[in-house]
């Protein structure tokens, strides 16, 4: 439980908090300087600091373009805790895969692991801005996705291990989960992110890689009790998203609001949460494929019984999406 205090004690928590876009929130960006960035009666833009916010078992995670700025949890002791990978801290100086420390004390030192001082947001900013340059196509369409959608509750979702079977071990990540009305309840729906058709094409009479990623999707699901697991986890990652919004909201009152799926879910007691098993195609096509179309390849998911959204544009309605009967 993060109090008030705990809160108090930790800038570094209440800096994150205040750099959190919900999903459906806009992708915020921050200006040095408004009067000096002028130029042509528009404004010159930094890159993007915002983050998301996803809830793990016992951690959660702040996301910078799919990259995991903050990973938080407490110690054993009982104390309140993040891990970043010191890429962010030192920018292009880190080598190697090591994770630095953040705690009320201070920022663990890579080379002699004391703790120098938080400076504040400077730093924040600073490690958010590193981690801009480790972000690829795909992760950044996800999150302009989020931005348009403010149901969806998880991004970047592991599957654990459930068979000794290597092909049947782990699923890959799901790139995004949202939830979506379905009758009086709330459907939660698996989403993969492809960037350009090439992914999702093949020759001839076989099908397309992304259909065996999607079967070990289904497959994990469909998997013992699997199904019930997910819901009870998403019904409790809505709960906390609610609680972590309540934080946020005391250090940044313009937040934008949580959506209405996690707001119903987090605070009803009943059973809301059913899940669509058949995970969703989510395609970039903004840079117009169109021999995709006319040479089947969308045909050919469609007959295999995927459903596959297009993105042909960067207009709202384009990025929401669909919600099935």
């Amino acid at each position: 439980l993060i109090t008030k205090e705990v809160l108090n004690d930790n800038q570094w928590l209440k800096d994150l908090l205040h750099h959190w876009s919900p999903a459906g929130a806009p992708a915020q960006l921050n200006f040095e300087d408004e009067q000096k960035n002028v130029s042509n009666a528009k404004f010159t833009h930094e890159k993007p600091q915002h983050l998301r916010l996803a809830i793990r078992k016992k951690y959660v995670n702040f996301y910078r373009g799919g990259q995991s700025v903050a990973r938080i949890d407490f110690d054993k002791k009982g104390t309140l805790q993040s891990e970043i990978h010191h890429k962010y801290v030192l920018g292009e100086n880190a080598i190697g895969q090591k994770r630095l420390k953040i705690s009320s004390s201070g920022v663990q030192d890579r080379i002699t692991a004391k703790l120098n001082s938080y400076v504040g947001i400077a730093d924040l900013r600073k490690w958010i801005g590193n981690a801009n340059n480790h972000t690829d196509p795909e992760k950044k369409f996800v999150d302009e996705i989020v931005a348009h959608n403010p149901n969806v509750i998880d991004l970047e979702m592991g599957l654990p291990a459930y068979s000794p079977d290597p092909d049947k071990r782990r699923a890959p990540r799901m790139d995004a989960i949202a939830l979506e009305p379905g009758g009086d309840r709330w459907r939660i729906v698996f989403w993969e992110a492809k960037v350009g058709a090439k992914q999702v094409k093949c020759k001839g009479d076989g099908a397309p890689s992304v259909v065996k990623q999607l079967k070990k999707y289904t497959d994990w699901l469909q998997y013992g009790d699997h199904l019930d697991l997910v819901v009870k986890a998403f019904k409790e990652n809505c709960r906390i998203l609610a609680e972590f919004h309540k934080l946020a909201k005391e250090i940044n009152k313009n937040i934008a609001p949580l959506g209405a799926g996690i707001v119903a879910v987090a605070s009803s007691d009943e059973p809301l949460l059913f899940i669509d098993e058949s995970p969703r195609l989510l395609i970039d096509n903004r840079k117009r494929d169109a021999s995709f179309i006319a040479n089947g390849h969308l045909q050919k998911l469609h007959n295999l019984g995927i459903h596959v959204q297009m993105v042909n544009g960067d207009k709202p309605d384009d990025m929401k999406l669909d919600v099935l009967p």
